[in-house]
């Protein structure tokens, strides 16, 4: 599996499901195995326990039989599996892979950080294409330390440094420190 980001199959035909539902040991196994069942296959991927939810995020190509299948038995699927979906048909990208900007802040997490960095980058024309955050303990003192990592695109035309230094700048108005590649 790759990373959503990555989109290096958004040509084919594909679906983007969201499901939402009690966190539980088996859910991945069941919800691929239905996927997998109707010729589904599982391409990009993002889960996570939040609070006492699991949620997942994922890209699903395959034949259109296979696609239109699972698009017309997502009722049953929640029912079987006790999740909430949503399923949308994929369209192809146009974002060129080779222009992803990666980076990553970290510092002590208080609210309105995600607000911030998301202005910033929306403001400039920048696509997100990832973005993960999470708390985390520090190791000595086990305070709560936030860290969001993305993957974005910066659009033609537009000065990747100045953006890079101006959410620099952000960020350390934040008291977090920024890591870009």
């Amino acid at each position: 599996m790759t990373s959503v980001g990555q989109d290096h199959h958004a040509a084919r035909p594909g679906l983007v499901i969201t499901a939402v539902g009690p966190d539980r040991p088996g859910l991945i196994f069941d919800l691929s195995t239905q996927i997998s069942n109707r010729g589904g296959n599982i391409e990009d991927t993002k889960m996570s326990k939040l609070g006492g939810m699991f949620a997942v995020l994922m890209l699903v190509t395959g034949a259109d039989a296979a696609l239109s299948e699972l698009l017309s038995e997502r009722a049953h699927l929640e029912q079987l599996l006790g999740i909430s979906c949503f399923l949308a048909p994929t369209h192809a990208s146009t974002i060129p892979v080779a222009d992803i900007w990666r980076f990553s802040a970290s510092g002590f997490d208080r609210p309105g950080i995600v607000a911030v960095v998301s202005e910033l980058l929306a403001a400039n024309g920048v696509n997100v294409t990832s973005f993960l955050s999470r708390i985390e303990n520090a190791p000595l003192s086990g305070t709560p330390l936030f860290v969001l990592e993305a993957e974005a695109v910066v659009p033609p035309g537009s000065s990747k440094p100045l953006i890079e230094s101006n959410l620099k700048a952000a960020c350390e108005r934040e008291g977090l420190e920024l890591i870009s590649s």
